[in-house]
């Protein structure tokens, strides 16, 4: 029996959590062998979101979500997008 108080004992704090970055959506092992357009692309954005693509607005730091091509203009806020097709040269967000 122990008169310690466990609400107070560090250890058993919750981990930090932070959101994930693209980075981190890249090495996911269900997007092994995928390909990131424009190579070199800055992947340090954080995620705060999913949105479905197809809409014109996000949320700061939505990732959009296409089945195929992205659309040609991706919606405000977000930060990069998951597509099936490659987008077209000079996007402004990683695909």
């Amino acid at each position: 029996m122990t008169t310690r108080d466990l609400r107070l004992d560090p250890r058993h704090g919750e981990p930090a959590v932070r959101n994930p970055t693209l980075a981190d959506l890249r090495d996911m092992p269900a997007f092994a062998g995928c390909e990131v357009h424009p190579p070199g692309a800055d992947l340090s954005p954080v995620l705060r979101g999913v949105r479905p693509g197809g809409g014109d607005v996000a949320a700061d730091g939505d990732l959009l979500v296409v089945d195929g091509a992205p659309p040609p203009v991706p919606a405000a806020g977000a930060v990069g997008a998951v597509a099936r097709e490659a987008p077209p040269p000079g996007y402004p967000v990683p695909v």
